[in-house]
């Protein structure tokens, strides 16, 4: 029999170790972010906010850090290595300058900053990314021995409705017949 009283304290723990372990991060990023910084720009390593983007992070932290960090270390930001690389000459004066004013008010750090500056959104739908998936699909399905077919029926088997198939195979048949 279903235990609704044991699955209420199970949640409870969860959430408070959620909680606790949130503290800490809380705790230990608003501090670091702002050690980081002043180690930056007092020696000039940028190594240190290297550090900090390779560690393991929720990807939510690690974005919102990346932004923080192109806002006050005037370096260049690579995506291929998720590390900042080169100081970028023309800007790093001037967000140095910010960063110091930022870090004069000892209670802005990382997350005071992103409270006012970060918006999430939602990421919108994109068919190309489908196209991607479908595309790499199909490799991996000849791979392992499978055909086309066997992908379209795996596809309409969740949900796909035959109606909109036939009117795509309708669109993509005129423009064959009107070339001919």
């Amino acid at each position: 029999m279903f235990d609704i009283q044991n699955l209420r304290d199970t949640i409870d723990q969860k959430i408070e170790a959620v909680e606790a372990s949130e503290k800490i991060t809380r705790d230990i990023l608003r501090d670091l972010s702002r050690d980081v910084l002043y180690a930056l720009h007092e020696h000039g390593d940028i190594g240190f906010v290297n550090r900090v983007m390779t560690a393991k992070t929720t990807p939510i932290n690690k974005k919102a850090l990346r932004i923080f960090f192109q806002e006050f270390t005037g370096f260049f930001y690579s995506k291929e290595t998720d590390t900042f690389e080169k100081k970028d000459k023309r800007q790093y004066d001037a967000k140095r300058d910010a960063c110091l004013e930022f870090l004069s008010d000892p209670h802005n750090n990382f997350w005071t900053w992103s409270e006012r500056e970060i918006e999430m959104e939602r990421k919108a739908f994109d068919p190309k990314k489908v196209t991607k998936y479908i595309e790499n699909s199909l490799k991996k399905a000849e791979a392992d021995g499978f055909t086309q077919a066997d992908v379209i029926r795996a596809v309409l088997s969740a949900g796909l409705d035959m109606d909109a198939l036939m009117v795509i195979i309708d669109e993509q048949t005129v423009p064959q017949a009107e070339a001919a």
